[in-house]
């Protein structure tokens, strides 16, 4: 019904500015013709929804309630803390001291972020086996995962 009212109108308006050169009404008259594009979206959206199948639309309360977790990071589960703890005590002669440790989940992928301190002396090639053998053994332990590994040098004391 608001089509045909809207379409009818349209055509009087579009005469009244022509005739009074007026901007206000053709304000007026460009804001009627959105109105009334946005009734025939309208129109159109709910003629297809009446026509389609219901199961073509996959959604509803256990829909919105299952998805909330993938749209949202979220800390890791303490489970799975626990593993990237083991790994570092594993591999604790690898390293001088653990500066900082990150993890989250971002939908279906784990990011872990360990910040590392090296004794200074070592040579790059056996901090990047280190970290290498870390990284290895985290992302085999915690599927999903993407880890980070970032060493810094630490100078004796």
């Amino acid at each position: 019904m608001g089509v045909v009212t809207s379409s009818v109108g349209l055509p009087f308006g579009i005469l009244a500015v022509v005739l009074a050169n007026s901007v206000a009404l053709l304000a007026d008259l460009l804001r009627a013709a959105a109105a009334l594009v946005a009734v025939v979206l309208s129109w159109l959206t709910l003629r297809a929804v009446r026509r389609a199948r219901p199961d073509a639309f996959n959604y509803g309360l256990g829909k919105l309630e299952s998805s909330v977790h993938d749209l949202l990071d979220r800390a890791l589960e303490e489970s799975r803390q626990l593993l990237i703890v083991r790994v570092l005590a594993q591999h604790f002669d690898a390293y001088e001291h653990v500066r900082e440790v990150r993890s989250r989940r971002s939908g279906a992928r784990i990011y872990i972020e360990i910040f590392l301190g090296f004794d200074a002396s070592r040579t790059l090639g056996g901090v990047q086996r280190a970290v290498d053998a870390m990284r290895a053994d985290l992302e085999a332990l915690i599927a999903g995962s993407s880890v980070v590994i970032v060493p810094a040098a630490v100078r004796p004391a």
